[in-house]
């Protein structure tokens, strides 16, 4: 089940870019996959698998319904952002560990968290939207793309507060649901 996606939809009709956060909760390959089908292919933004034979084998699945690919990082910062300048729709897991970034506030303690989203939704003047996916049953989803936030503040104290909001989004999607967050890594650098 596909769900809030028709702004999205319209964003696309328009070829006006659009940039999405989501977290490793449910079976988040899904959103890929719902959107593409529904909406418009993602741009997607990844972390390579430590082993290169497994990163290939998952680039190539993603290949398959997703509009193209960068990895996270300054090389794939300028895919991204021309991805952005061509209309695309770009879509980051945000929860993943960092050893560099501004600490934001995340479950009350301070988590280095990427300021990609935030400076390139100001610097574009895109919209962001969250969207999370959760497993209903053994093989059903249900794919939400929740209203779009608006952050357009460009100095320290704007990005830190962008990812102080984008986090809660985060909070709460695992409160909801912690049993299908799926993280193995320290979150907390303290």
């Amino acid at each position: 089940v596909l769900t809030g996606h028709e702004p999205l939809t319209a964003l696309a009709a328009q070829n006006k870019p659009a940039i999405l956060f989501g977290a490793h909760i449910g079976n988040w390959e899904t959103t890929g996959v719902a959107l593409a089908l529904n909406s418009k292919p993602l741009f997607i933004v990844y972390r390579a698998a430590n082993n290169p034979l497994v990163d290939e084998i998952i680039s190539d699945v993603r290949r398959t319904y997703a509009s193209g690919m960068a990895r996270k990082g300054s090389s794939g910062a300028r895919k991204i952002m021309k991805a952005l300048k061509d209309g695309h729709h770009v879509i980051m897991m945000v929860d993943q560990k960092l050893n560099t970034g501004i600490e934001a506030p995340f479950f009350g303690r301070g988590a280095y968290t990427g300021t990609a989203v935030a400076r390139m939704a100001a610097k574009f003047g895109c919209p962001v939207y969250p969207v999370r996916t959760e497993r209903t049953s053994n093989f059903q989803f249900k794919v939400t793309v929740e209203q779009p936030l608006t952050l357009t503040d460009e100095s320290e104290e704007g990005i830190l507060a962008a990812l102080t909001q984008i986090n809660k989004h985060l909070e709460g999607w695992i409160k909801a649901r912690p049993s299908q967050w799926l993280w193995m890594h320290k979150r907390w650098p303290k």
